[in-house]
Formats: C-alpha cells, structure tokens, sequence
C-alpha cells in the first residue's frame, strides 16, 4: 500500500453564532431610543397613536418607517429562531413573543421623549417581521460548508 492521503471534509450547517443575535438586540434597543438627550422625566401619553395604521398613508416617510421596523425586526426573528430552537416551527411563538415584549419597551421609552411618537403601528409591524423572519429561518435549509481540511498521511511498510 503507497502513501494514502485522505482529505476529511467536515460539512457543517451555516448558522447565525448566538453572539450575532445580542448584538442585534443591542443594536435594536440602542437605534429608536438615540438621541438620549430627549428623554425627559415626565410623559406623554396623548402622542401615542393606540389604533395600529389609523394614520395610515403613502407617504414616503411612513412607508420607510414601517418597513424599516419590518426589516430590523425579520432579521431578529430569523437569528432568534437559530438561537431558541431548531425545529421548524417551535421559534414562532417565542420569537413573537420576545419581539412583542421588545416593541413595547422600546415604543414605552419614547413616551418620556419629547419628539417622538410611540405607535401601536410600530409594534404590530415589529412583530409581524419577527414572525416573518422566523419563519423564513424555519424553511431555510443551512448549506453545507467545509469547515476544514483534515489531512493524514500514512505510510505503508
């Protein structure tokens, strides 16, 4: 038997690292709530619009709004389906709920700000990204890379 070189490729899923989904949370608690310097010690309850799209329109700012908490958070929920649970549809419901909870802190931190308006519209479109993201990730199928190259030699006599 000569030289016999056997090249091992380990294929393993490619998945979001768990560190990617704090910062992602970091990142969604840190953007809406910036500027700080508007945060004030009293509230403002009477901005806060409770009817999710009451003041619905086309306008280009709105539509970039929602989408934009749309994307963010279908991004939160794809990475928190890899983090909680593997299985096809078991994230749903957590990745929902922890957005859910997550909307509500960060649209309760802009009543206490001057010149923002807290929206039930921002919730509603939060939540319906995570549960988008989540469920994109329940149908994604990990492609298989090569993690490594293992090489032996062995020699015969």
């Amino acid at each position: 038997m000569g030289e016999i070189i056997r090249i091992l490729f380990t294929p393993a899923p490619l998945r979001p690292r768990p560190l990617l989904l704090w910062m992602w949370v970091f990142f969604l608690v840190i953007t809406p709530t910036f500027p700080w310097s508007d945060f004030v010690g009293h509230s403002h309850w009477d901005k806060i619009n409770w009817i999710p799209f009451q003041d619905f329109a086309f306008a280009p700012r709105l539509l970039i709004d929602i989408l934009g908490n749309f994307g963010w958070f279908a991004v939160f929920g794809y990475l928190f389906h890899y983090r909680h649970e593997d299985r096809a549809f078991a994230s749903l419901k957590p990745a929902i709920m922890v957005a859910f909870g997550l909307s509500l802190l960060l649209e309760g931190f802009q009543v206490f700000c001057h010149n923002r308006f807290p929206s039930m519209t921002d919730v509603t479109c939060n939540v319906l990204g995570a549960a988008l993201g989540s469920l994109v990730a329940s149908r994604h199928q990990p492609i298989p890379i090569q993690q490594g190259h293992t090489l032996v030699l062995a020699d015969s006599d």
